[in-house]
């Protein structure tokens, strides 16, 4: 089955807590996925969240929907799904396509990049060479008449175009 989160829940951030949340709703045996890729780079735990506040319940003769009754603090409900169930084959699907999109959206030298999140957040820059193995890309930021060189975390990269 699928659980919407409310929209106040921020994955990237709360994901324990929803953790937490799951198996006080539907019991401790409870598999779950949360679309979710997190990996620890620098020291950093960084997470990019694929599909925002939709986290897949694997059902068993534990888990149903008669098993949550109310929302929670972050549960919004769950998904009518019209009995259809979310599958362990559906599931390595999405892992699969989540690994894809990370891999395409590692920016090349010269394209043109907007950080999503941190000090740079927002402003237009020129990727000047990437680190795919501590995912990091160097970015060259111009504002007025000064120019800064900053590195970024990939993740946290959109692709805008190539100059």
């Amino acid at each position: 089955m699928v659980v919407l989160l409310k929209e106040t829940c921020d994955l990237s951030t709360d994901v324990e807590n929803v953790e937490d949340e799951l198996r006080r709703v539907f019991g401790d045996g409870v598999e779950f996925f949360i679309p979710i890729h997190s990996e620890l780079i620098g020291g950093k735990r960084v997470s990019r969240v694929f599909i925002d506040r939709y986290i897949f319940v694997k059902k068993t003769d534990d888990v149903d929907e008669s098993s949550f009754k109310n929302k929670t603090e972050r549960i919004e409900g769950i998904l009518d799904t019209r009995g259809k169930y979310v599958n362990d084959d559906e599931i390595s699907r999405i892992k699969k396509a989540m690994t894809k999109d990370v891999n395409r959206n590692i920016p090349k030298k010269g394209q043109i990049v907007i950080p999503i999140e941190g000090s740079f957040k927002n402003l237009e820059g020129r990727v000047i060479s990437v680190n795919k193995a501590k995912m990091v890309a160097r970015v060259v930021f111009e504002r007025s008449s000064r120019t800064v060189e900053a590195p970024i975390n990939i993740i946290n990269l959109e692709i805008l175009y190539e100059k």
